[in-house]
């Protein structure tokens, strides 16, 4: 997992909400290009605070 991935637990406060049925691990090293086609149904969502963080956390491992 790199520094700037983020696992996701079951008791987190924005899990529900994730639409992930196990804990799982929000990967920012691994990019997935999926075409729209594809994605059947809601993908989910995670809280702004996480979503800040996850944006910080990558930003500080990209800045030099």
């Amino acid at each position: 997992m790199a520094g700037f991935d983020e696992t996701m637990a079951s008791g987190d406060a924005d899990f529900g909400s994730s639409g992930l049925a196990r804990p799982s691990v929000i990967r920012l090293g691994f990019l997935q290009a999926v075409p729209l086609r594809k994605i059947v149904g809601r993908i989910g969502s995670i809280s702004a605070e996480r979503h800040r963080r996850l944006l910080a956390n990558l930003s500080r491992h990209l800045t030099p």
